[in-house]
């Protein structure tokens, strides 16, 4: 069973794990004197967990399945409004969980892109209060937005290697994007023509890897290995992990209320796609061998 196997590998990790406090235990409650009942792995595999349910929303999930069927299955569980308060006491466990266990390793070749995270409608970005001073108005091929950027990096085998979050109005060529993205990655980084820039190749290319992207219309065609073309055609494959990111797991959505139940539903829905069984991948058709550059 999924919640089984989630439990179980969340649970490793914390036991294992070197946090300032001791993560399985039940923590005190400074102001009432009183024993906080639900543990940290148990909330965090309550998070994860609801990227795999049918619910809309978060608190249709925990009211009716966490407070219902699945009540059983914890030690003990609070209720909806306090579990909200939890979330921002265990990012730092959640991070943990995500990088250590949760991103893939890099492979010969590996897909770079961003996406929008809207957080409002643009019309009223200048209401908006929850995010102020970090979601800002960007652009994409889709037109304006207003919110955040999430920058991933893919392998071959659709898994997550690294991930960044920026304002809506960070360039994807961003050299400390970048930067931060490929660090630890070495061969071919196939990506869309907004990450065409001569400076970021050499940048690159200086630290092992040769980025691939198609070039624009204005510019002058420069012979490329068959490889590099095959491998340009298969770059929408981390277009279907964001599209599997929002409509599957429920990435995107606009009902946050505060920041850090922002971070938590990112970084679990980030959790949950390790534990997809079906991720988009490059050896749905017959890949051309690797060789080197």
């Amino acid at each position: 069973m999924m919640l089984t196997k989630i439990f179980c590998e969340v649970y490793d990790f914390l036991k294992t794990a070197d946090f300032k406090s001791r993560i399985l235990a039940r923590e005190e409650r400074k102001n009432l004197g009183r024993k906080q009942k639900m543990t940290k792995v148990d909330a965090i595999t309550i998070l994860i967990f609801y990227n795999f349910s049918k619910r809309s929303t978060f608190k249709d999930y925990y009211e009716m399945d966490v407070l219902g069927w699945l009540k059983s299955a914890f030690d003990c569980v609070v209720s909806y409004n306090r579990f909200l308060e939890l979330i921002g006491k265990m990012l730092q466990e959640i991070l943990g969980f995500l990088c250590s266990k949760c991103l893939g390793r890099p492979t010969p070749v590996n897909f770079i892109d961003s996406t929008s995270y809207e957080v409002c409608n643009i019309y009223r970005a200048s209401s908006h209060k929850v995010f102020d001073g970090f979601a800002q108005k960007g652009k994409t091929s889709t037109g304006w937005f207003f919110g955040m950027k999430l920058h991933l990096v893919i392998n071959m085998y659709g898994e997550i290697v690294s991930f960044y979050l920026t304002p809506g109005n960070i360039h994807d060529a961003s050299e400390k994007v970048i930067d931060k993205l490929t660090t630890g990655l070495t061969g071919k980084l196939v990506g869309d023509r907004g990450y065409l820039s001569t400076k970021i190749f050499k940048n690159l290319w200086n630290k092992g890897i040769k980025l691939i992207t198609k070039i624009r219309k204005n510019m002058k065609n420069k012979l490329m290995d068959f490889e590099e073309k095959m491998l340009l055609r298969k770059r929408a494959v981390i277009e279907s992990v964001f599209s599997k990111l929002k409509e599957s797991y429920n990435l995107e959505h606009t009902r946050h209320r505060s920041k850090d139940n922002f971070l938590g539903h990112l970084l679990a829905t980030l959790c949950a796609y390790k534990f997809d069984s079906k991720k988009p991948s490059i050896y749905a058709c017959p890949v051309p061998q690797i060789n080197g550059f």
